[in-house]
């Protein structure tokens, strides 16, 4: 069915007379699902990578303090700079609603698989 689908993608008008109006709107919904899970698992996955790059920043700044001479003018901006970082941790929200993260895209996953789940048995019965 979903294979029927994705192959006879470019002529949608043959797909609509050769699929069942309902098998059609499954279909559709599962490509729809499949769509935002991806944009979901690119989006949490960028967020979560900005947060470690973050994290290994601050290790970076603090190892190059300590190390490599540098003028005094400098290293109070690489301090000032470590201490801006390490303190305000990076996160990311859906304009304050709920964090984008690795958590937030295990909860959209199982949501989205309970959903597929959900149509495929109001198909069955």
């Amino acid at each position: 069915m979903v294979i029927n689908f994705l192959g006879n993608f470019t002529n949608i008008d043959e797909l609509e007379k050769e699929m069942s109006c309902v098998e059609y709107n499954i279909a559709n919904h599962v490509i729809l699902v499949i769509i935002s899970v991806g944009k979901t698992v690119v989006i949490s996955e960028s967020c979560h990578m900005v947060r470690e790059e973050s994290k290994i920043l601050v290790n970076n700044l603090q190892k190059l303090q300590l190390r490599h001479p540098v003028r005094s003018g400098v290293l109070l901006l690489l301090q000032q700079f470590s201490t801006q970082v390490s303190q305000n941790a990076i996160h990311f929200t859906a304009f304050g609603f709920f964090s984008v993260n690795l958590s937030f895209l295990y909860t959209f996953i199982a949501s989205s698989v309970t959903y597929v789940i959900i149509l495929i048995q109001f198909r069955l019965n």
